[in-house]
């Protein structure tokens, strides 16, 4: 789940204060009838919102919180290559 990734939490974060429909949706929001509590339902469908996001965008959930974490372009591309750096290391881990 990338929802795991401080990076894509962050990001999510950002997300929900930078939409204000999103944010109206989490205050309407109540007890689910099937016993989910508030808050579950509220992270269940900002989650949710930020996959529909990310689709909608073409990308991945890492590199859509990227966009959101970096201040520059050059700040971006940074980042992207510190993520592949991450990814390379697991799968030489994973071999």
């Amino acid at each position: 789940m990338p929802f795991t990734d401080h990076r894509v939490a962050k990001a999510l974060e950002i997300f929900i204060n930078r939409n204000a429909q999103l944010q109206r949706e989490l205050a309407s929001l109540s007890r689910h009838p099937g016993g989910l509590f508030v808050e579950e339902r509220r992270v269940q469908h900002a989650q949710s919102a930020y996959l529909r996001a990310v689709d909608e965008q073409g990308t991945n959930p890492y590199d859509f919180a990227l966009r959101f974490l970096a201040k520059t372009p050059k700040e971006l591309e940074a980042m992207r290559q510190e993520r592949r750096q991450e990814l390379h290391a697991l799968q030489a881990t994973a071999s």
